[in-house]
């Protein structure tokens, strides 16, 4: 009789673990992987000497619970080497341009690779939506953009950065996590780009003026 109750203790012990492992989470983050850009921070007219970013591009936190929530907070966890870090992300700096599709003027980002600049359309700091307190109903979805600066000033330090994981925080201090995979490749080519940290203008003829 005893070793019967002994192995049913055992059984929802382990039964509770796996719930409390796999059970849903209030909050889901969607990212793509195509929408990351791994970047220096930097300004215009002045040498690129800056840290070293991952930013997120169209990022999307959903509310997958029955009821309402509200995003407290979005970090970024990864290791470089055997040190674990954490780290809120950082609001840029950016300007207005105008979307033909839309018909108005939207916030943009710039990132400079070489002679080029690429124009991100419709960043919207994520770090900015969440400090305004929206609450999200079950399927609402709190959406923006996130530059998370890391603890490296070179890319070659980057060759050891794992376990890369955004980290989000509902107003009952519950957590969800979303692993998320950054290859070499895209560390390669981030040596070559720099995302501008700079309010800019757009002129009517498309040119950019920084202020």
């Amino acid at each position: 009789m005893l070793e019967l109750g002994g192995f049913l203790l055992a059984a929802l012990l382990a039964a509770f673990f796996l719930w409390d492992r796999y059970r849903p989470r209030p909050l889901r983050v969607d990212v793509d992987s195509k929408n990351t850009i791994v970047a220096r921070l930097g300004a215009p007219g002045h040498n690129i000497d800056g840290r070293i970013g991952i930013a997120f591009y169209s990022l999307k936190v959903v509310n997958v619970s029955r009821s309402t929530t509200t995003v407290c907070d979005l970090q970024l966890q990864y290791r470089l080497g055997q040190i674990k870090r954490e780290v809120e992300s950082h609001v840029l700096l950016t300007g207005q341009v105008y979307a033909p599709l839309e018909k108005k003027e939207v916030d943009a980002a710039i990132v400079v690779v070489g002679d080029a600049r690429v124009v991100l359309m419709n960043w919207g700091n994520l770090r900015s939506r969440i400090a305004e307190h929206v609450v999200l109903e079950p399927g609402g979805v709190l959406g923006g953009s996130a530059l998370f600066l890391l603890d490296a000033d070179d890319f070659e330090t980057l060759k050891d950065l794992r376990d890369v994981r955004l980290v989000v925080t509902d107003s009952r201090g519950r957590r969800s996590t979303q692993a998320v995979d950054i290859d070499q490749e895209s560390i390669e080519r981030g040596a070559d780009a720099v995302i501008m940290h700079r309010n800019f203008e757009s002129e009517p003829d498309g040119g950019i003026v920084f202020v």
